[in-house]
């Protein structure tokens, strides 16, 4: 198995190539330009490995919630290859793959959604399997879910403008917050490789982005 993994959902870009035992990767702050560098960093990451592409047996990309043009933009291009190369494509979570990033058991993951809300969503993590414990969903920052038990960390871009409002709520139930982590291919690879198995693939075409909310602006009947 060789599976290609792109993260474009947030303010870095990372691609990742696994093949079940190891991954190689590429990570770059690229100012959400990511469009000018992620085809270079695939090639980067194959020619690393001294593979080619027609040598991927399934993509991967980062689905979201989060940036709609970085989210079209890693489902293009896995879309592009999957019906070239004729491969089954993953999408995968980026808040499940945040949330892998932690590396803790119990994980609260709050995205910045703008307009005052969040994405939110939070996970328990076995050995081998995760546990919705609340779908990702899109809230009020004021109504930031109450988390069942204690023992939870929260991650995510959210928590610079909501870290107060989840404490909050959740009180000692939250006894950490990581700040600085954002999706990367990583965690995409390491999902879609367990998705794999248990069919959570798709046809190119049928791979799309997780969009929680379906528009950011009003036009201009509603402004009216």
């Amino acid at each position: 198995m060789k599976l290609l993994a792109i993260e474009t959902s947030s303010t870095r870009c990372s691609v990742a190539l696994y093949d079940g035992k190891k991954i190689f990767a590429k990570e770059a702050n690229t100012n959400r330009k990511h469009s000018e560098f992620v085809l270079l960093m695939i090639d980067d990451v194959l020619r690393e490995v001294n593979s080619e592409l027609n040598e991927v047996t399934a993509l991967a990309f980062g689905a979201g919630p989060g940036s709609f043009t970085g989210l079209r933009l890693s489902c293009a291009i896995s879309q592009g290859i999957g019906f070239v190369q004729r491969i089954p494509v993953v999408p995968v979570s980026s808040m499940e793959a945040l949330s892998l990033a932690v590396d803790r058991s119990k994980v609260f993951v709050c995205f910045d959604a703008r307009l005052g809300q969040t994405f939110c969503a939070a996970y328990i993590w076995g050995e081998e399997q995760v546990e919705v414990i609340i779908e990702p969903q899109l809230c009020d920052a004021d109504k930031i879910p109450i988390l069942p038990g204690d023992g939870w960390v929260a991650c995510g871009d959210g928590l610079s403008l909501y870290s107060d409002k989840i404490e909050n709520r959740n009180g000692s139930n939250v006894t950490d917050y990581f700040l600085d982590l954002v999706p990367q291919s990583r965690e995409v690879a390491i999902i879609a490789e367990r998705k794999l198995k248990y069919g959570g693939c798709f046809p190119p075409e049928e791979a799309l982005p997780f969009y929680i909310r379906e528009k950011v602006a009003k036009d201009i009947y509603e402004q009216g």
